[in-house]
């Protein structure tokens, strides 16, 4: 399939979107989504973050786990109608295949199984409390940044880099931060460094620019290893709906952080939540169910 369908065309649904329609006959719910996104000429595609998100099962029963997990599967390719969008390795360039979830998820589960091991048992030993109350300025900790609207964050983190003792915070990434550009353009070059990657993709200075929003107290999540780790999913689905028209998240802070790095980076894709959706698709939604 081509690369070079117009933007336009696409719609991007955070997993917690796709999960709201599991109440009752979700197969029903889940065409009817699909048709009403045809009527509007809109496309979903899914991703290995959605991949990856379904397999997250905490459950112990296998069975269940992955009657669940099929039923997520089969979720994606009703509304995907099997429309696959994969990175291609070490780059920022996608590509487009038609492929079955359960056929992808066959070819990289083991990897997403020991990923998400790796990750969370390296995360075991990490004190996030102690590390995030001494590195973190009083200021920021208490959520300073979250008293103002999204169009104003940038404006605000900038006035306070310029503050002696919130510039020291960030100190070991090198000469203090002028900007918050300048911030995730040290971090970001720091990072690359540490980890001997000298790709400097666009993906990877995104997740760098997220991972620092949370950072300075701007809608931030706690710091648990599962709540870290799911992070990575926020940061994967916001930056993968760039290159649609529509990016439909139920999770506020997800929301206005996206909102936020869209404005800055420059990308014009509109965020929304259920209830929006419902209205632009002209589809009913109760909202005991949202």
């Amino acid at each position: 399939m081509s690369n070079q369908l117009s933007r336009k065309e696409y719609i991007y649904l955070d997993w917690n979107v796709i999960q709201r329609f599991k109440n009752g006959d979700f197969t029903i719910r889940l065409k009817e989504l699909k048709r009403r996104f045809d009527k509007k000429n809109l496309q979903f595609f899914f991703t290995d973050a959605h991949l990856m998100e379904a397999s997250a099962i905490t459950l112990t029963d296998t069975n269940r786990k992955n009657k669940i997990l099929n039923q997520d599967l089969n979720s994606l390719s009703i509304l995907s109608n099997n429309l696959y969008l994969e990175r291609v390795k070490n780059s920022d360039e996608t590509k487009f295949f038609n492929a079955h979830p359960a056929e992808v998820y066959k070819q990289k589960g083991e990897y997403f199984k020991i990923f998400r091991n790796a990750f969370i048992g390296a995360l075991e030993n990490i004190n996030f409390e102690k590390i995030w109350g001494d590195t973190v300025h009083p200021q920021l900790s208490a959520n300073y940044l979250n008293n103002f609207d999204e169009e104003e964050i940038i404006e605000k983190i900038n006035e306070l880099l310029k503050t002696d003792e919130i510039s020291q915070v960030f100190k070991q990434y090198g000469t203090k931060a002028t900007s918050f550009d300048d911030l995730v353009s040290k971090v970001h070059s720091h990072l690359n460094q540490e980890n001997n990657n000298s790709l400097n993709l666009l993906s990877d200075y995104f997740s760098t620019a997220f991972t620092l929003l949370d950072g300075l107290g701007f809608k931030s999540e706690k710091r648990r290893n599962e709540k870290f780790y799911s992070s990575i999913f926020d940061i994967r689905h916001a930056f993968n709906a760039t290159r649609t028209k529509y990016f439909i998240t139920d999770d506020e802070k997800l929301r206005l952080k996206a909102k936020v790095l869209y404005q800055w980076f420059g990308f014009d894709t509109v965020i929304m939540d259920i209830r929006e959706m419902s209205k632009l698709i002209a589809i009913k939604v109760k909202v005991e169910e949202v």
